[in-house]
Formats: C-alpha cells, structure tokens, sequence
C-alpha cells in the first residue's frame, strides 16, 4: 500500500510539474499555442527571445516590437540569437508587416542576429528589422547578419535597416551571413563592416538561391562585394547600390546607381540588364504581370528605394 500511494503521489507531482511548464510556456507569449492554426502571438521583445523555448513552434508578430531594452541584456551582450548549429530555428516566424526596432546583440555563440541558425524547414516571412545593432569581437569563424547568422531555411518579404559592425574570420552581411537555403523579396539598407573577412550588404556568402533581392548600405572589408561577397550558388534578378554601398562589384547581381535604384523601371522592366523577370509591384509597371503586389515605391518612403507592402500570403 505505502508503494502504491507513493508511486501515486509521484506521478502527481509529474503532472503538477508538467502542468506548471505548459503554464508557463502558454504565459510566455500574447496568445496561441505554437500550432500552424494557430501560432503563438509575440507583442514584447522577451516574447521574441522566447521562441528560443520552442524553436519548432509557429510564430506571428501582432505589433511592432521595441527591442531598445536589449541594450541591457545579459550583462550587455544584448539579444541571445534564436537558434544555433546544433539547434537551429526550424519553425515558421510571420512578421505580419511589423518592424523589429533597436535589436540589439553580441552574440554568445558562433551564429549572430535574430536567428543565430535557420535550419531546413524553418521560414521567415514579413519580418523588418529597423535600426538593428550587430556587433561582436571574436577571433574564429562566426556567421554575422542583422536577421541570421546563418540561414538553410527560407526568408521571404524580409528587410534590415541599421549597422552590423564586427571583426570575425566568418561572413558578414546587412541581412544574412550565410545563406545556404532561399532568400525572396527582400533587402538590406543596413551598413556593413567586418575587419576579417567576407563582407557584403545583403549575404556574406551565398551557395543557396537569392531572387529578386536588393542591398544598398555601405560596405566595408578586406573582401566585398556590393550584393554579395561569395557565390557559389544562383543569384537572379536582384540588385546593390554601387554609389551607396561604395562597392564596384558583387559576386553576383547586377549593379546600379543611386537613381536607378530608386527608379521602378529597373525592377518591372525586362530590357533593364539583370532583370528576366519583373518584380511585383502596385498597379503593375511595365512588364509586371504579378497579382500580390509585394513591391510598392513612392520616392519617400524607405529613403527613395523600393519597400515591401505587406500583404497576406
């Protein structure tokens, strides 16, 4: 009998503590429960760095997110990175629209940005970070981008705007540091510096696919590239500012002026060289035929260049 009532009470003292984390893990966030259905809600920056607790969960933003604070954060290393080599981020993150402000992170590993590691099946969608601030010191090979250190997985209608400033043997780009996975629609206004190694505005290094992207912050380091510093993989239909960036050339995209950057022929007009295909814009332009409107511009907004209007999937 003693037996039985004390292997009773431990299973409920289990179930208490199973309870307690579900709890716990529910309170986390605005609303959801991580399911495709119906995914958790973020509305706070110590939201977002809790999708470290379930990094195959599903995820929305429901309003812009103040990240200033991380300035503070752990003992001023900032924002811990979602995600790492040995576990990587592979559930989904919809931006719904909504801008990230003032992230800030060092890292602590080697993977830095919001996500430290994508992996395969992990997608991004409709997320902006603006005035991001990416910085470590560290002297073996590290993954450096304002959204991800390293991505496999998939981004689409994503942006970067701030300073990603560091001084590592690894790739470093305004919005991704390594992309073996897709990049669709996006940009980096981001300015990039890295003392050591490969350095660009949009990806660092790329042996995945990127369309239809574009990057036009300053860039600097001992091997640049304007769009893109190596490429082994295929870069179509996507575009760096040649004045801006201070880069003449990209190991891949095509290369542009300031004007032309800001002029919605070079993105929807096919005789424009490095465009096959046009981008899809409001009221459809020239030859863009598209029916979801990603693309909008407005000679204001976004400094000049072309922003991403959101849209449902």
């Amino acid at each position: 009998m003693k037996k039985i009532l004390s292997l009773s009470l431990s299973i409920f003292v289990l179930v208490l503590i199973a309870l307690s984390l579900s709890s716990t893990r529910v309170d986390a966030f605005a609303g959801g429960d991580g399911s495709p259905e119906n995914p958790y809600q973020i509305s706070t920056c110590l939201e977002l760095q809790d999708m470290d607790t379930d990094l195959d969960a599903n995820y929305i933003l429901i309003n812009n997110i103040d990240c200033s604070a991380t300035t503070g954060w752990n003992a001023g290393a900032g924002f811990e990175p979602v995600g790492n080599s040995g576990t990587p981020f592979v559930g989904t993150l919809d931006g719904q629209g909504f801008n990230i402000t003032e992230l800030f992170t060092e890292g602590s590993a080697f993977y830095v940005g919001l996500f430290g590691v994508v992996g395969v099946g992990g997608e991004i969608d409709n997320v902006g970070l603006e005035d991001a601030q990416i910085g470590i010191a560290f002297p073996d090979e590290i993954f450096v981008g304002a959204l991800v250190g390293k991505n496999d997985g998939t981004i689409t209608r994503s942006h970067s705007t701030g300073l990603v400033d560091v001084n590592v043997d690894g790739p470093t780009g305004g919005l991704v540091g390594s992309n073996t996975g897709s990049i669709t629609n996006s940009y980096s206004r981001a300015n990039v510096t890295n003392n050591d190694s490969r350095t660009a505005g949009l990806v660092g290094s790329n042996t995945g696919t990127i369309t239809k992207s574009y990057s036009v912050g300053a860039v600097s380091g001992p091997i640049s590239g304007g769009l893109v510093s190596f490429n082994s993989g295929t870069i179509t239909n996507s575009f760096w500012d040649t004045q801006t960036s201070g880069q003449a050339t990209s190991a891949g995209g095509t290369g542009k002026t300031t004007a032309e950057m800001k002029d919605e022929a070079t993105f929807t007009d096919t005789d424009t060289p490095g465009l096959t295909s046009a981008w899809d814009f409001v009221d459809n332009p020239n030859d863009d035929g598209g029916s979801d409107n990603f693309w909008d511009i407005d000679g204001l907004t976004n400094n000049g260049y072309p922003f991403l209007n959101f849209v449902e999937a």
